[in-house]
């Protein structure tokens, strides 16, 4: 969102460590090279462009508006009679977002400088009815001087100031739609402020909570949280560069490049009184500023040995110091209509602080033979003072360790120019690169802790410093072709690759006589392959019109292969559903609750019996337990239960240009496969809100679950008590399994 997109010239992606070994113990990743654009020399350019465009929120929950409400807050009542209003809780929140984006471009340059100028200006009025906004102004000034024929020197200097209104999302009592969606539908959310009092309402408030400043409404107004709970980000952010190029010889290039990257980013949040989350009131007020310099030395040697070889190497050493400084302050009990810390009666703040400093060596040899055959091979040699060796215990300095990262590669050229085949080209890679830990992840260090007895004290984090802490590491294997056809009609790209991550760095759980709760430690080990294909048409090329289809594709597997320490480590996720690391399965999996199914070797209770029901019943795995009283039985011991890693994406790229001035693009993205917990259309269950729960309502719909067990075909009624709400069908009280989808 920092860089304006019309000063971009090109986006190169090293898609992993094959590619992108050269950066080393940051590259496990991959790497994204942006390259901006330049004057030309001897010219003068100006250019003003404009672009509007809508957003609209097409994909929303479905809900029911027939059965009002019913115990505990939810939609599980009577139904509602025919003139009652109801109302789209979920559509009434969105209205069109408009987007507009100018830019005013000047270049230019004579014979030995060139310039390149940049304003731009983006405002973004969101989707959301209330405090949905965007604003960003950026400059740019590239510029070139040759100072001598062999001394050249280039800058860059980018500057961007950014305003952005958030609106409360996820699992919160102030989350616009968590209360939006939970709200009865006969209960009208506007206005949101009570007409009388003047105070915020919501479905859950009654008379007495009207009335109460400083109560909780159980649920926040979606609108009052969409108009008066605030969260606020101002962001400036600097960068820019100086590189210095010498060419003392025509066979040998010195190259210095110094880099900066400068920003603050300030959140301020409020939750004026009354909101739920925080019924008398909070401010929270944060900074994030991050530093980071980069410096770069690079020489590089070429040599030709007439038309059979063309011999290059480059030798550079690169230095890189990122600091983080972060400032939280926040105010809770707020005076009525307060919007400052200051006008907080119980006030705390915290600091944290990082500095990473990283140093390589590198180099990279190429030699490309009678323009066919082209051969590469890199080194790189890493340190940083986020891994390190023993402590010196003369000096009391912690030694560095440093990791080699190798990569070469190979590919062959071949029927350039012969007839309908442009070019065709067979490559192959290997690399290795990293992932660096993360600061304080190897030294210890101490937090402020309440008083005892009035008495100030620190303690230790929850993360154990792990001294023999190593960077995670990324090897790769790619093979691939390349062709193009007709004049570059048609080019088509095919590469198959396998990577084998060692070392890598997760939260492992350790024992709580340590006085700590995890370590940051090298765990697990997992694998991933996969295929990559891409296409592209030119069916239409004309000098006044052209049209380019494109088509990407792609696959990915994994699998973990092995895991110290723990079952699982929780990577992301929610109560219920956690995406994990677990031996033997693919990275990612969704963990959490099911049902009982057979094949898993569980033993239930049958009266006053436990039986093994796979000895006991003839089902398929997978098949559904069904209890004595005809329903499905919760299975307490969680498993895996989805997978979200796709079968596989793509996407169609369809590009129209006219005279060179106009373009007209559509791109469709596309994922086949891939699981997702519906947590949102587990809530609505137990609220009864959601559209599938209708016949449900009132006295219920009979049903038969499909199983195996002693009630096995007994019919069922399914309403709020023995299903949505109290029972198992709710994602309150039933496996999240339910809710997985593909």
């Amino acid at each position: 969102m920092d860089l304006n997109p019309h000063d971009i010239e090109s986006i190169e992606i090293l898609k992993g460590p094959a590619a992108a070994s050269v950066y080393g113990s940051r590259a496990a990743n991959g790497v994204v090279l942006i390259t901006t654009k330049s004057g030309r020399r001897n010219s003068t350019q100006a250019t003003f462009s404009t672009s509007l465009s809508v957003d609209r929120v097409t994909q929303l929950p479905e809900l029911q508006t027939r059965f009002g409400e019913g115990p505990f807050y939810t939609s599980w009542g009577p139904e509602l009679d025919p003139d009652t209003p109801v109302y789209d809780h979920a559509g009434e929140l969105f209205e069109t977002g408009l987007r507009n984006d100018n830019s005013l471009i000047l270049s230019g340059g004579t014979d030995r400088t060139t310039y390149f100028i940049s304003l731009g200006y983006l405002y973004h009025d969101g989707t959301i009815r209330g405090r949905s906004a965007y604003e960003r102004l950026s400059a740019r000034l590239n510029a070139s001087h040759d100072l001598l024929d062999r001394l050249s020197v280039r800058g860059s200097l980018a500057y961007t100031t950014s305003h952005g209104d958030q609106v409360s999302f996820g699992s919160d009592l102030s989350g616009m739609l968590l209360g939006a969606l939970r709200t009865l539908p006969e209960f009208n959310n506007l206005p949101y402020r009570d007409p009388d009092t003047g105070l915020h309402r919501s479905y859950r408030c009654n008379a007495s909570c009207l009335s109460d400043p400083n109560a909780s409404r159980g649920f926040d107004n979606p609108f009052w949280v969409s108009h008066e709970v605030r969260h606020d980000s101002d962001v400036d952010r600097a960068f820019g560069n100086v590189t210095t190029d010498y060419t003392p010889v025509p066979w040998l290039r010195l190259r210095h490049i110094l880099g900066f990257d400068f920003s603050s980013d300030r959140r301020s949040s409020l939750w004026p009184q009354s909101s739920s989350e925080w019924p008398d009131g909070r401010i929270a007020i944060a900074e994030f500023i991050r530093e980071e310099f980069d410096h770069s030395l690079l020489a590089t040697v070429t040599h030709t040995l007439g038309a059979e070889a063309d011999l290059e190497l480059t030798l550079g050493q690169n230095l890189n110091q990122a600091t983080f400084d972060r400032l939280f302050t926040e105010g809770i009990g707020l005076i009525e209509n307060a919007e400052r810390i200051d006008f907080a009666t119980e006030q705390t703040g915290e600091q944290f602080e990082s500095t990473v400093r990283t140093s390589g060596y590198f180099g990279r040899a190429s030699a490309g033979l009678w323009d066919q055959l082209f051969l590469g091979a890199g080194l790189r040699y890493d340190g940083s003072d986020t891994f390190g060796g023993d402590v010196d215990p003369e000096t009391g300095k912690r030694e560095p360790s440093r990791f080699w990262y190798p990569e070469v590669s190979a590919s062959w050229e071949f029927g350039q120019h012969a007839g309908w085949l442009d070019v065709g080209r067979v490559r192959m890679a290997r690399g290795e690169s990293g992932t660096q830990p993360p600061p304080y992840s190897n030294v210890g260090g101490f937090v402020a802790a309440d008083a005892y007895h009035g008495v100030e004290r620190v303690e230790s984090p929850f993360t154990l410093p792990n001294t023999g802490i190593e960077p995670e590491r990324t090897v790769e294997w790619e093979v691939g072709g390349d062709a193009a056809f007709w004049d570059n009609r048609l080019s088509l790209g095919v590469t198959r690759y396998w990577q084998k991550t060692t070392d890598a760095i997760l939260a492992l759980p350790t024992a709580f006589e340590t006085g700590y709760r995890e370590v940051l430690a090298n765990g697990a080990s997992w694998r991933n392959w996969g295929w990559e294909i891409t296409l592209e048409a030119r069916p239409v090329v004309r000098r006044d019109f052209s049209w380019t289809l494109g088509v990407n594709w792609a696959r990915n597997r994994s699998m973990v292969d092995e895991l110290l320490g723990a079952e699982t480590v929780w990577l992301e996720g929610f109560t219920g559903a956690r995406s994990v690391v677990a031996e033997g399965h693919p990275y990612g999996i969704l963990w959490g609750l099911d049902f009982v199914r057979f094949g898993r070797g569980l033993r239930v209770v049958e009266g006053e019996d436990t039986v093994d029901i796979d000895a006991t019943y003839q089902a398929e795995p997978g098949a559904l337990y069904i209890g004595e009283d005809g329903f499905p039985v919760l299975d307490a011991q969680v498993r895996e239960i989805g997978d979200p890693n796709p079968d596989w994406t793509a996407s169609l790229r369809s590009t129209f240009s006219l005279r060179g001035a106009v373009q007209i693009s559509t791109l469709v993205d596309i994922k086949r496969g891939g699981d997702m917990w519906n947590g949102t259309k587990g809530a609505l269950y137990t609220y009864g809100t959601h559209k599938e729960t209708e016949p449900m309502h009132g006295a219920g719909v009979d049903t038969a679950f499909a199983g195996v067990g002693p009630g096995a075909g007994k019919t069922v009624t399914l309403n709020w008590s023995t299903w949505g709400l109290l029972g198992l069908g709710g994602g309150f009280y039933g496996p999240t399994s339910q809710f997985v989808e593909d």
